[in-house]
Formats: C-alpha cells, sequence, structure tokens
C-alpha cells in the first residue's frame, strides 16, 4: 500500500470513529432531554392530580391533553373503535340510526357525533360548563348542559358511551333516554359493569351483568344484540356491556 493510500485509509478509520462518537453524544442528548421533559410533564400531572382528584372527570381531560399528541384524534379513534362494534353487532339486521340522534356524555371532543350521518345532532354533556372552567379544549359545543331543555319523544337513536356509570343512578339514566326516545328508538350502549372494589367518587355504581339486563329491562328497553367482554375493548380493563337496544 502506498503512502497516499495509508494517510487515506487512516482518515476514514479516524472519520468514522468521530461519526460513531458524534451519533453517541446526539443519542445521550436526545435522551436526557427526553427524560427531563418527562419528568416535566409528570410533576405537571402530580399537581393537577392533588388539585382535582385523580379520579375526577377534569383530571382525565386535563392528564389527556398533557399525555396525547393530540385529544381529537385521541377521542377520534375511540369513536371510530366503538362504531365498528356497533356496526359488527347491527350486522345482518340493519338498524337504520334515523333522522335524529342524541349522544349522552359526549366529552369536550364530541363523542361518536362528527362521525356518523344525520340530519340533526344533539350532544349532552352534563359537566360541560365544568370543561370551560378549567379550560379543556372543546372541539364540539354541547347543545345542552341537562336534559331539561331536550324534547321528549323526539329522537330515533340516542348513543351513551362510557357515561351513564359516571352518574347516580344507572336506571335513571336509561329511564331518562327512554323518555327523549321515539317509539322503537334505538340506544347504543356502552357501559361497564364494575366490581364493589372498582367502584370510587366518579364511577359510584357495581353491577353485574344480569343486573344491568333488570335495569335495561324496566327502564322500558328490549336488548336486540349485545357482547359482554371481560375487558374493555376500547379503553380500560373493567367488564363491559356494548349493546343495541329499543324503546318498546
Amino acid at each position: 500500500m502506498s503512502i497516499k493510500e495509508e494517510i487515506k485509509s487512516r482518515l476514514m478509520r479516524i472519520n468514522a470513529f468521530n461519526l460513531i462518537k458524534d451519533i453517541y453524544i446526539i443519542k445521550l442528548l436526545l435522551n436526557y432531554f427526553s427524560l427531563l421533559k418527562n419528568v416535566r410533564v409528570r410533576r405537571k400531572i402530580n399537581r393537577l392530580e392533588k388539585k382535582l382528584g385523580r379520579n375526577s372527570e377534569i383530571f382525565y381531560w386535563k392528564k389527556a391533553e398533557i399525555v396525547k399528541l393530540s385529544l381529537y384524534t385521541f377521542c377520534k379513534v375511540r369513536a371510530l373503535n366503538i362504531l365498528k362494534i356497533f356496526r359488527e353487532l347491527n350486522g345482518e339486521i340493519n338498524l337504520s340510526l334515523g333522522e335524529k340522534v342524541i349522544e349522552i356524555g359526549t366529552g369536550p371532543v364530541g363523542g361518536v357525533l362528527d362521525f356518523i350521518s344525520a340530519e340533526e345532532r344533539w350532544g349532552i354533556e352534563p359537566i360541560y360548563s365544568e370543561y370551560i372552567k378549567n379550560k379543556i379544549l372543546i372541539i364540539r359545543e354541547s347543545t345542552a348542559e341537562h336534559n331539561v331543555n331536550v324534547p321528549l319523544n323526539n329522537f330515533n337513536s340516542a348513543f351513551a358511551i362510557n357515561s351513564i356509570d359516571h352518574g347516580d343512578n344507572i336506571k335513571l339514566c336509561l329511564i331518562n333516554i327512554n323518555r327523549v326516545l321515539k317509539n322503537n328508538g334505538l340506544l347504543f350502549l356502552h357501559v361497564h359493569c364494575r366490581k364493589l372494589e372498582q367502584t370510587n367518587i366518579l364511577h359510584k355504581q357495581n353491577l353485574d351483568i344480569n343486573e344491568l339486563k333488570v335495569c335495561i329491562l324496566k327502564s322500558g328497553f328490549e336488548i336486540v344484540r349485545y357482547n359482554f367482554y371481560e375487558e374493555d375493548p376500547i379503553s380500560s380493563t373493567y367488564n363491559t356491556f356494548i349493546g343495541i337496544l329499543k324503546k318498546f
């Protein structure tokens, strides 16, 4: 090997070594900044948890705003997943939503309303004013905050997704939904069946699948079709009922 080739070979080895060293340093810096960001996020979440309470609805959404790249995308994916499950349940019976649809407990983003077709879409969010008060991003405004302004016997279909088990009385919630639906109106229901040890300040009700079926029947609904899951297929580890009900 000539002197020129020897020098060239050594320079290439030096450059390769420097490149590897630079890459290693960059990775260390990226890991450091990522760790620093995670520590800041954790501290921010801890402050919110101390202020709002771990099981509060507002804390859930404030935390989601921090940890999710896009709150809208997060909720959109969840909404499309639940609609897919309802479509599979509907299957060959092919029940129609109708022209007037209402959703109970839309959250700040709007639940499934942006992803269904209907001439009239109502969203009811009982703590809508709390979202505004706590400066949570509002993507879809609530049509009404309480059901006092909702016309009776008016809607063809209703959605209640992970919402009625947040109240104090599931049966009363089902009765109120029944009142705003037309005869033979449909309720697309997603509800957790929590055990006693899984209840908290936000989810106060514990019931099993058989108790839920009794509540449904006594509230004026028949079950058209349903699935019962050991774990919620869209959001959590709780026993979950997902079904299509019809007002009778």
